[in-house]
């Protein structure tokens, strides 16, 4: 198990996500996506498994990013699933997948795809940017040639 991630959430819960791997003469392969969840006192109170939609070379050799926003009792945990590689613009091809943790039960909701469809993929530097006046998270990226730019706005609720 690799961790990617972790969080303390405001009500002291604290989070740790990771994939599991295995090792071959190629070196580490990623697999399943899993999460355990602590209550403020450092008592498992849920954990997570979540299954990769890719599983293709570059999601095996590279892992899972992921990262967490907070809003009130609720975790918002984003994953880029990363779908290729493009050599001519040396850019990972990744789109994001998102679910909700309830703080207070310990569940998460099923995770939804957010982009990837239709060649469009999140730009590598710069994928995300949160603001919080309207509690928004909004994605950044363009197609795999980089010629088309996109966005998209999700509203965190």
């Amino acid at each position: 198990f690799e961790i990617a991630n972790y969080h303390t959430a405001a009500n002291g819960d604290f989070i740790i996500v990771g994939q599991n791997f295995n090792t071959s003469k190629e070196g580490k392969k990623f697999n399943d996506v899993l999460a355990f969840h602590f209550d403020a006192k450092g008592v498992l109170k849920s954990q997570y498994g979540i299954d990769t939609k890719e599983n293709n070379q570059y999601s095996k050799a590279a892992g899972t990013p992921q990262f967490f926003i907070e809003k009130g009792n609720d975790m918002f945990w984003f994953l880029q699933e990363i779908k290729g590689f493009t050599a001519t613009r040396n850019k990972v091809l990744s789109y994001p997948r998102g679910g909700k943790i309830d703080l207070a039960n310990g569940t998460v909701s099923d995770f939804t795809i957010f982009g990837g469809k239709d060649d469009y993929y999140l730009d590598p530097k710069f994928p995300y940017l949160q603001t919080t006046k309207d509690n928004t998270l909004i994605f950044f990226g363009s197609n795999k040639s980089g010629k088309e730019i996109w966005f998209m706005r999700v509203l965190l609720k």
